[in-house]
């Protein structure tokens, strides 16, 4: 297990690398790793991600609960926390406001995964979850849908996204937000087009391999 340090200078990379990437407005968005020992690491509550680095993150427990760290966690860390006692397989969480998947999170819709292989393959399963619920109410209904699912667009909210480690979740978040754009684009000139269901489950099949739980 890396050190608390050499993880949260990679936390707070990828923190830098979201507000770069447009999707972390004013002090939107939270991103958490999984530590030994039921410990997390997390952003800080009320503070832009441009801004974060390794010094200001939080250790938490498994309820959420500070153990140490300059400033208090953000109340979403809990949602983070649900994912991870569900999906032992993912050790980072993101949540962000990518501008294209929170048109769709306005929306209420799923962007169609189906219709792009590299999104199908790298992202994996993504969830709708909707309406809207308040950090207090969302941890439970994550509970209740983290079964083979990556990734959840939040109606009304934005999009929270997980990996193995940080570097898969934040490429998953990337991907994603590609395929949101270009589906949007694509309505204008009829829709994105499916891929066949057979062609789908031999890319659910490599994204399983590649992605064991």
């Amino acid at each position: 297990m890396p050190s608390i340090v050499n993880t949260g200078n990679e936390l707070a990379a990828v923190c830098k690398r979201l507000a770069e990437l447009g999707m972390a407005n004013a002090n939107g968005g939270n991103v958490s790793i999984r530590l030994a020992e039921g410990r997390y690491l997390a952003t800080p509550t009320g503070m832009c991600l441009r801004d974060v680095s390794a010094a200001d993150l939080v250790t938490v427990d498994a309820t959420g609960t500070k153990v140490d760290g300059p400033g208090e966690p953000t109340m979403e860390v809990k949602s983070h926390l649900s994912l991870y006692q569900q999906r032992p397989d993912l050790n980072a969480v993101i949540h962000c406001h990518p501008p294209a998947a929170l048109t769709w999170a306005l929306a209420g819709k799923l962007p169609p995964l189906e219709a792009y292989c590299e999104g199908y393959f790298l992202v994996g399963k993504v969830e709708l979850i909707e309406p809207y619920q308040t950090p207090p109410e969302l941890p439970t209904v994550i509970k209740s849908k983290t079964e083979n699912t990556n990734g959840f667009l939040l109606v009304n909210h934005g999009l929270m996204m997980a990996g193995s480690d940080l570097r898969t979740a934040l490429l998953r978040v990337e991907d994603y937000e590609l395929l949101c754009r270009a589906a949007l684009d694509a309505e204008a000139i009829g829709g994105a087009k499916p891929i066949d269901p057979s062609k789908l489950a031999w890319l659910a099949e490599l994204h399983g391999k590649t992605f064991p739980r």
